[in-house]
């Protein structure tokens, strides 16, 4: 593994993954290598059952039993770790605590006196746009507010990594783009090294500086698109549509020219 002297803040080598079942083994991930460099925007794109939201449990420590190796700035993975957050496709606020307590509950396993806590939970708030908000309860918020409440909680550890599954899968269409935009934002200022899963090509290369595809049974990388553009982005930009075609061929395949013949003909008299 490579020393501490590395750029890259997660080191994926060799990592395979298999479930047992009652009568049998399933593969779920193979041969998996992947560095998430310091301050990187990572995402991974793949159809449904790839593996990819198993690989980012793995990271997350939620998961074991794995071949290979995970180290975040030279260490080993052996667990959850406040150099990791994580946000889901559902927020998982707890109902009964307000906001500033959901995102101060992030906190519970830190040293930290009662006013520096209070602190960071005002400026992750603030980060996120919520301020004014931290008395309400999470049904008295939007879906969008509630997931940018999660992900407060995520970063207000300053995590190295964070971890985003799906984390704008249950909204809808303009709250995500929304969504989309203030997550760039957060990032451009936060820096934290961000690795995504996601089922939108759009979204991956329009956030993303390195997009990988995921594909197979098992689940292997099969390519990795870099988005070689500055942020923050426009989303009209011509070279981004054709990163999100490029990555689309290989998920879907190249468009069927003979059915594009078949609608263009004429129609007989």
């Amino acid at each position: 593994m490579a020393a501490g002297g590395s750029r890259a803040a997660l080191q994926i080598r060799g990592v395979a993954k298999t479930y047992r079942l009652h009568d049998r083994t399933l593969p779920v991930l193979a041969d998996i290598d992947l560095d998430l460099e310091r301050g990187q925007f990572v995402s991974i794109v793949g159809a449904s059952g790839c593996g990819k939201s198993t690989l980012l449990r793995l990271i997350a420590g939620l998961e074991g039993d794995y071949a290979g190796e995970i180290h975040i700035d030279g260490a080993p993975i052996t667990g959850p770790g406040l150099e990791r957050g994580i946000v889901f496709q559902d927020h998982r606020l707890l109902p009964w605590l307000t906001v500033a307590d959901n995102v101060r509950i992030a906190l519970l396993n830190r040293p930290i006196s009662t006013g520096d806590a209070a602190s960071l939970v005002r400026e992750h708030l603030a980060l996120v746009g919520l301020q004014g908000f931290e008395s309400a309860y999470p049904h008295q918020l939007s879906g969008g507010m509630a997931q940018r409440a999660a992900i407060a909680r995520a970063l207000i550890n300053a995590p190295k990594v964070l971890l985003l599954d799906e984390p704008f899968g249950a909204l809808d269409a303009l709250t995500r783009l929304r969504l989309q935009g203030e997550l760039q934002r957060i990032w451009m200022r936060n820096r934290s090294a961000m690795l995504m899963v996601t089922h939108d090509v759009r979204e991956a290369v329009y956030l993303s500086d390195l997009v990988i595809v995921m594909g197979g049974s098992p689940g292997r990388i099969v390519s990795r698109a870099r988005v070689p553009l500055p942020h923050p982005r426009d989303r009209a930009l011509p070279a981004l549509r054709e990163i999100e075609e490029e990555i689309l061929s290989q998920l879907i395949g190249p468009p069927d020219a003979s059915a594009n013949r078949a609608v263009a003909a004429p129609t007989a008299a």
